[in-house]
């Protein structure tokens, strides 16, 4: 990272962890500081591969907390819920996308779009994504890929996804990316 991101990153996690100290003063002062400085150095280490993958992939963000069909962060971007047809059924979804990527200085006709899902907690559970959406199971990025076509009106083809997994203790990384295909067949075999 360049001096000026370090230092803003660095500044806004001590602004939060001065307000945590503030509203919860710590029970152990000295772990409260251990855990400022692995926050730091988790948080340094998954800015820094996420700007490397944007440069690398010719990407920018585009939109944060993109929202569809509802109102739960605030306005939405797009007020419809998405409707997902599997056959005879009509499903409605709604859901806030947590950010979307698009492809640098592209002619809007091909624009590429990445859905982005940062997870923490359990995001080692989302490793061989593609094997679980096949399977019928982690279907938040495909069903968010659906909404990016319907709403932009742009072909699967120009869509992907990825789970960003903050790890905090390093945990490695992993393949959890997903190219949205509309001949998914979790999409086509709807029992």
């Amino acid at each position: 990272l360049s001096p000026t991101t370090r230092d803003l990153l660095y500044r806004s996690i001590d602004e939060e962890f001065d307000r945590l100290d503030r509203e919860f003063p710590p029970y152990n002062a000295t772990m409260r500081r251990i855990d400022r400085a692995m926050t730091r150095t988790a948080l340094e280490r998954f800015v820094a591969s996420d700007l490397t993958d944007l440069a690398e992939l010719r990407l920018r963000p585009a939109w944060f907390e993109y929202s569809f069909g509802t109102d739960r962060h605030g306005p939405p971007q797009h007020p419809d819920p998405v409707v997902l047809e599997l056959g005879d059924e009509r499903i409605g979804f709604r859901g806030t996308i947590d950010r979307i990527d698009s492809t640098v200085g592209a002619d809007p006709r091909f624009t590429n779009y990445r859905v982005v899902d940062y997870k923490s907690g359990r995001a080692n559970s989302y490793k061989s994504l593609r094997k679980k959406i096949d399977s019928g199971h982690k279907l938040q990025l495909a069903l968010y890929a659906v909404a990016i076509e319907q709403i932009f009106g742009v072909d699967a083809e120009q869509i992907s996804g990825i789970i960003k997994p903050f790890v905090p203790n390093g945990g490695g990384t992993f393949d959890a990316s997903y190219d949205w295909s509309p001949n998914d067949s979790v999409f086509t075999s709807f029992p």
